[in-house]
């Protein structure tokens, strides 16, 4: 019953958590200054006239750290009565991208840099309810992430906080493979991903990566002690190496093979293996164990006098 309710409420405060959202800040309390986005920001506008520009920075001096924009309310105008300009350069040039009568609506936008201008001309009120809404979060590019933030599958950077709240911050939708944690305890078909999700043993060293984090792909852990690691990071039986065949895909279990020297009672097969000369010629196959010939031929003969005799 206990651990009933301590579940009910992680899922509550996940949940919670998830409606949350970012804080809302509205566009006109800042027209003509810089807003700091810290890890996220969602800006909105009122209905009524006005021309007015926003400023939005990172605060950080990092060339990796850019802004992701995404357009979540469009305007209900005519490009003529109102329009929304993004300038991702963070200068006031050129035109910018306009965004006006409904146009890219649920569209992202990243920045070249850690700023953003952002200006919005509406020439006359707009309907009740017709306001715009802009989500502003931080993201930084990068192969390895700092504690606080989240890896995305593309490697880009964003806080742990933008985990599991039904946007795309990652642009690739990594941020929303989501589980409820803890979950239940894995069993002893399954491997243990680093993120506690719990996936089927033979998807392990797939090279795909089914845990959402890549730790079923950890080379570490997927090349054993007793296993060949080919040069792409592969693993193979060690039987498998020099045997003829290119198992590892780039040929790396083939090279450096050493020249093998059969027996004076032994026969030398293409792949290297030694036999004894007494399957020679004996109609099998002793590395594949084909069916032997003197099995099959009558059975080519039997088919041939039935084809012959229609």
């Amino acid at each position: 019953m206990a651990e009933y309710i301590l579940r009910q409420a992680l899922i509550i405060l996940f949940v919670t958590n998830t409606l949350a959202g970012l804080d809302i800040q509205y566009m006109y309390d800042f027209c003509g200054q810089d807003l700091n986005v810290g890890n996220g920001i969602r800006l909105v506008s009122r209905n009524q006239s006005t021309d007015c520009t926003v400023t939005i920075k990172t605060n950080i001096n990092d060339t990796n750290t850019k802004l992701r924009i995404a357009y979540e309310r469009p305007l209900s105008l005519n490009c003529t009565d109102a329009s929304l300009h993004l300038y991702l350069n963070g200068t006031l040039s050129g035109s910018g991208i306009q965004l006006c009568n409904n146009q890219s609506f649920d569209s992202t936008y990243d920045t070249t840099g850690d700023t953003v201008v952002i200006r919005i001309n509406l020439t006359k009120d707009t309907p009740a309810g017709g306001v715009i809404s802009l989500r502003i979060t931080k993201i930084r590019y990068s192969s390895t992430c700092d504690s606080g933030e989240f890896k995305c599958h593309n490697n880009r950077c964003i806080d742990t906080s933008l985990m599991c709240d039904s946007y795309d911050d990652c642009g690739d939708y990594s941020d929303e493979h989501c589980f409820v944690w803890p979950q239940r305890p894995c069993n002893k078909s399954e491997f243990v991903c680093d993120n506690h999700y719990c996936i089927d043993k033979v998807l392990k060293c797939n090279s795909h990566d089914d845990c959402y984090d890549n730790s079923d792909e950890d080379t570490v852990k997927c090349c054993q002690d007793t296993m060949f690691k080919c040069d792409n990071g592969k693993c193979i039986d060690p039987d498998m190496k020099c045997d003829g065949d290119d198992d590892c895909g780039d040929d790396s279990d083939e090279s450096s093979c050493t020249t093998v020297t059969c027996g004076s009672l032994e026969f030398k097969c293409t792949n290297s293996k030694c036999v004894p000369r007494s399957d020679q010629c004996n109609g099998m196959n002793p590395v594949k164990q084909d069916v032997p010939l003197f099995i099959i031929i009558p059975f080519l003969y039997l088919i041939k006098d039935i084809l012959v005799s229609f």
